[in-house]
């Protein structure tokens, strides 16, 4: 028995040791990384982040600086990857955003809606929604679920009611749902609001179309 103790009496504080020191190794690699930002060495600071991820796989902050990096970058699949993986052990306000838009570049447009959801639950400020509310609608629109477009365009000119392209989005939203009159409201404020834009030239499109009896609202562009 006595035999038996001495390698655990002599392993358990190495072990213990390594226990502790890992996350200030880890906390040594990134400084360094940090160092490379400001000298703008962006490959030695990925790979400064890297070991310190090996002292700290759990380190979400690590995961999210890097897949920033690769993320200015134009590197947008690896960046998404860290992004995800910043996910499981860090909750930022910024992070669902940055999930979002790169799901949708992706084509996950599910995922994509979800995280703009969440985005906006994350936003201080109110102003801050708004095109994260406009982008979400156009989502929307896409997977035609014109009831949801129709509760974000609303949730948005809740905000600032000033805004044509949420104007527009709404009345596409209720003429899919064969809400003609509330929709030539929403139309008529978008020429109102913006007479030389394009959003109120395709306003006045579509108010010629809901005359037609074959009304066909998909071909508005945003």
């Amino acid at each position: 028995m006595k035999y038996f103790l001495y390698p655990i009496i002599i392993i358990g504080p190495v072990l213990l040791t390594m226990m502790i020191s890992r996350p200030f190794v880890a906390e040594v690699h990134e400084f360094y990384a940090l160092q490379n930002i400001r000298s703008e060495d962006f490959n030695k600071a990925i790979k400064n982040y890297e070991k310190a991820l090996k002292w700290n796989p759990y380190a979400g902050t690590v995961y999210f600086n890097v897949g920033q990096i690769l993320f200015q970058r134009g590197i947008y699949t690896i960046a998404l990857d860290y992004f995800e993986k910043a996910a499981r052990f860090i909750d930022r306000p910024d992070l669902p955003e940055k999930l979002a838009y790169l799901y949708i570049r992706k084509g996950l447009t599910d995922k994509g809606i979800q995280k703009l959801e969440q985005a906006i639950s994350y936003q201080e400020k109110e102003k801050d929604m708004i095109p994260l509310y406009s982008d979400l609608g156009k989502l929307y629109l896409q997977k035609k679920k014109y009831q949801e477009a129709e509760r974000v365009f609303r949730k948005a000119l809740e905000v600032d009611n000033s805004d044509s392209s949420n104007h527009l989005g709404l009345a596409v939203a209720q003429l899919n749902q064969g809400k003609k009159e509330e929709a030539l409201l929403e139309l008529k404020k978008v020429i109102e609001l913006a007479p030389d834009r394009q959003d109120a030239q395709q306003a006045r499109d579509l108010m010629q179309q809901i005359t037609r009896e074959n009304l066909e609202v998909d071909s508005v562009k945003f």
